[in-house]
């Protein structure tokens, strides 16, 4: 449980955003972990994680 309460932060691929310079973030959590990863507002995997998202729901 303790490793839920400390994300990992991940690096875009396509736009490398960071906390500092980022827009926007996806959060996904799966084994037991979290990882959080920062998007600018036009990156176009955040584009896709919010379809994903949708499609989840």
């Amino acid at each position: 449980m303790f490793d839920l309460l400390r994300p990992t932060t991940l690096l875009c691929s396509f736009c490398h955003a960071t906390a500092v310079d980022g827009t926007a973030r996806t959060l996904c959590g799966e084994g037991g972990r979290l990882s959080v990863t920062w998007h600018r507002g036009d990156c176009p995997h955040l584009a896709a994680d919010r379809i994903l998202a949708a499609d989840e729901k």
